[in-house]
């Protein structure tokens, strides 16, 4: 009885250290995935592929190894992402206002030419950017008024004219 008892007692310390060495090995094997993943997700930031690297990040939570690390990888991919967006906005923005004041002093210079058309077309432009819609429709006004009374003018001054041949 004795004996076996030692031999039950010799297995079930083999079997628990098979089951250890077979747990060391399962978790060498997860930290070894989660690292790549990690590494694929920090590539993934690099080349600003935010979504993808948000979704290695994932992966790498989803293993349940370093939850705090991957955890923080997300959120520092999805502030970069953010991030990376409100410049592109800014930067967009800057372009809009560039592109409208162009597009104003050219139609202020047409104007002073008085070739009202130009000026209107400009001033079209403007107002199509949808960047100061006010200014750029009060421009448009300015213009049409200008080449309204630059017609009735013309008009007048032909009439007289005509009045005076007579």
């Amino acid at each position: 009885a004795l004996a076996d008892q030692k031999i039950t007692a010799a297995n079930n310390a083999k079997k628990a250290k098979e089951e250890s060495s077979n747990l060391a090995a399962e978790l060498e094997a997860k930290k070894l995935a989660f690292e790549k993943l990690i590494g694929e997700g920090d590539t993934k930031v690099g080349s600003e592929s935010f979504d993808d690297a948000v979704a290695k990040f994932t992966e790498a939570l989803n293993l349940d190894y370093n939850n705090g690390l991957a955890q923080g990888k997300i959120d520092a991919a999805l502030a970069a992402k953010k991030a990376a967006e409100d410049a592109a906005l800014a930067a967009a923005e800057v372009e809009k206002k560039s592109q409208f004041d162009e597009l104003i002093a050219n139609g202020d210079s047409k104007l002073t030419t008085e070739d009202f058309d130009g000026a209107i077309s400009q001033f079209q432009g403007a107002l199509d950017l949808g960047y100061d819609n006010p200014t750029a429709q009060a421009k448009m006004e300015a213009a049409k008024a200008a080449k309204k009374k630059s017609q009735a003018d013309l008009e007048g001054e032909e009439k007289a004219a005509a009045e005076a041949a007579k």
